[in-house]
């Protein structure tokens, strides 16, 4: 209904404003019943789902990786950032993955060359630059940078529920997904994407 979610009790009456617990999860409805999506309620962020998350920066790896994640979760930044990725790539949509994350990663005091286009370069960069490096995907936090082997990366934001199957991420594939920040599943092949499974990722420490 007009791009919102709304919820209606058994009775037909619609849930109408405040947080409101639906099947053990928590929601916030606006003032006429559409649920939070996809922006921040003082300290909490509410995902595209409308799962809430008290953020901070102990839910990351380090303050720049905080910063980075509430950076990313601004939709103006995502197509900015989109756009840019797309320029440095001489007007091409695709294979801009790299091109879309070192770009992340300037908006945010990395100094990365605008000429970063493949994962065996910014993997170089990022530990250079003092990433860690893990293969434990379980440990993902928001703001790590994530890579599916050489083909593809992006900046994990979050998971989209308790199973861990799926996350919520931003890259350069809004073309595909429709857009910056969408579900990508992150164990395993996902025939109906066509993603490949997640590899390893890196983590700033400081």
């Amino acid at each position: 209904m007009d791009g919102y979610w709304y919820y209606f009790y058994d009775s037909g009456n619609m849930i109408n404003s405040g947080f409101q617990t639906i099947y053990g999860t928590l929601y916030y409805f606006h003032e006429g019943g559409a649920m939070a999506s996809g922006e921040w309620l003082g300290e909490k962020y509410i995902y595209p789902n409308g799962r809430i998350i008290d953020a901070s920066p102990n839910m990351c790896n380090s303050k720049t990786q905080y910063y980075l994640f509430k950076y990313m979760t601004d939709k103006n930044n995502q197509e900015d950032i989109d756009a840019t990725a797309i320029r440095l790539h001489g007007g091409s949509y695709s294979n801009n993955c790299v091109y879309f994350l070192s770009e992340c990663l300037r908006r945010v005091g990395f100094n990365i060359p605008n000429s970063t286009c493949n994962t065996t370069q910014i993997s170089y960069i990022l530990s250079q630059k003092g990433f860690g490096k893990s293969y434990n995907l379980s440990s993902l936090r928001p703001g790590d940078v994530v890579l599916s082997g050489s083909t593809h990366a992006f900046i994990f934001m979050g998971w989209a529920d308790d199973n861990h199957d799926y996350a919520y991420i931003v890259d350069n594939q809004k073309s595909k997904f429709g857009q910056v920040m969408h579900l990508r599943k992150i164990y395993g092949y996902d025939a109906s994407n066509d993603t490949d499974p997640s590899t390893h990722y890196f983590y700033y420490r400081y």
